[in-house]
């Protein structure tokens, strides 16, 4: 059998790490990237640095995702792994809304909102307007979702990538929520 350029990149298990300038998040959902780069389907930047993005970003441009085409419109880094018209399933941490030591222990426990922003602007490249993306997770059961998406700000972002034609969805696959 022959091995296809999707299979290849998968069987090399490359890893890609990335430093950011300065390790902080966004505070301004739903988390623009405050540069215009070549490939961005949207116009929308934001006026804070937006350094979560710049980083997803970079780590797609380390790990070699679409080389030939980086730094053009064109540039698609997902494109070898996922393909126009598929539903994709980002799969974040999500476990607890508080932490028991630290009021602001939440960012420790969950991925922020602002990953999600950016991740999901790279697979809407791959699967094009007649993809799907689709946020899930199970946080703990004694988590409050919706005190989660609060935090998170996935309201906006659902908002946003609907308001631009894009279908998003959020989802809780637990069977129940502990009160």
């Amino acid at each position: 059998k022959s091995v296809t350029d999707s299979e290849t990149i998968l069987l090399e298990r490359a890893v890609a790490v990335a430093q950011t300038p300065r390790p902080e998040y966004p505070s301004t959902p739903p988390f623009h990237p405050a540069e215009l780069y070549p490939e961005n389907e949207t116009a929308a930047l934001s006026a804070e640095p937006n350094f979560v993005y710049d980083t997803v970003r970079n780590s797609f441009r380390i790990a070699g995702l679409d080389a030939p085409r980086y730094g053009s419109s064109a540039w698609n880094p997902l494109s070898e792994l996922i393909y126009p018209g598929e539903t994709v399933v980002l799969k974040p941490n999500f476990v607890k809304e508080i932490h028991p030591r630290d009021p602001n222990g939440w960012i420790y426990v969950v991925t922020h909102g602002s990953v999600i922003r950016a991740v999901a602007d790279y697979v809407f490249k791959a699967v094009g307007k007649h993809g799907k993306v689709i946020v899930a997770d199970a946080p703990q059961t004694d988590s409050s979702y919706d005190k989660i998406a609060q935090l998170l700000s996935l309201e906006r972002l659902v908002r946003f990538y609907r308001d631009n034609g894009f279908d998003f969805e959020v989802t809780d696959l637990r069977k129940e929520e502990w009160i």
